[in-house]
């Protein structure tokens, strides 16, 4: 419970930070309809992928405890989200980028 305060705090004005950041400049999103429908899926099903790889380390033939089969799905799951933020978040502002 101690880290939840804090890591609320990060969330939130992290968000605030790209909202005040980003808005004016870019205003509302002039992506088609199409592409706004898709782009989710393209951070969605890695993290699922994941989420499914994870289930394959309980699989008690494989004799990992569970304490640390959780830990490296979380790493994994986490460093995935992370990568696939990062580039969902430059290709959104590519021309800034460039």
């Amino acid at each position: 419970m101690g880290a939840l305060i804090p890591s609320i705090a990060f969330f939130f004005l992290s968000h605030l930070y790209s909202t005040v950041h980003y808005w004016p400049r870019d205003g509302l999103s002039s992506m088609a309809m199409g592409d706004l429908f898709i782009d989710p899926y393209t951070r969605i099903i890695p993290m699922h992928a994941v989420a499914f790889a994870g289930l394959l380390l309980f699989h008690p033939g494989l004799g990992i405890p569970v304490g640390i089969a959780n830990s490296l799905v979380l790493v994994i799951f986490l460093f995935a989200k992370m990568y696939l933020d990062v580039r969902a978040h430059r290709k959104k502002h590519a021309h800034r980028f460039r």
